[in-house]
């Protein structure tokens, strides 16, 4: 009896051999992607397995169990990664900075310091780009006013 035939019989002896066949393929997949945060890692390790136990009819020979098993993993610690990037990042809630100045009276917004200093870090380059684009050809001028502004 092959082992795809054995894992669809849902034998639990045979399923702990794969689980530990499977699962370290799973996690050194996750840890590649999310570095050393072996709790992340174990969780998409446990996750990739569950989602093999839901595809075992997907495949058409158990050659397959490994790459799928790292391709799952590999995926799904790189959406974990964009999903906290994007809520480091505010996670989709942008205002543009002019606007919040304008609701502000004219002030800057009350902004965390390291925001702030960014802030203020972005004004002095505008400025300066903008003070060195008036030497430069109307042409470059141009160019540059609409790559940084």
């Amino acid at each position: 009896m092959e082992l795809l035939e054995q894992l669809a019989s849902g034998d639990p002896k045979i399923w702990n051999e794969a689980f530990h066949c499977l699962y370290p393929v799973a996690f050194e997949a996750a840890r590649t992607r999310l570095g050393e945060d072996f709790k992340e890692c174990e969780d998409v390790a446990m996750e990739t397995l569950s989602d093999i136990l839901e595809k075992r009819a997907d495949l058409s020979s158990e050659h397959d169990l490994k790459p799928l098993t790292a391709a799952i993993a590999r995926n799904k610690a790189t959406d974990r990664l964009r999903r906290h990037l994007a809520e480091k990042r505010g996670g989709n809630k942008v205002q543009s900075l002019e606007a919040m100045i304008e609701s502000n009276a004219g002030e800057p917004p009350d902004l965390p310091h390291e925001e702030f200093v960014d802030h203020l870090a972005v004004q002095e380059l505008r400025e300066l780009l903008s003070t060195l684009s008036d030497e430069v050809r109307k042409e470059y001028r141009v160019v540059l006013r609409d790559h940084f502004f």
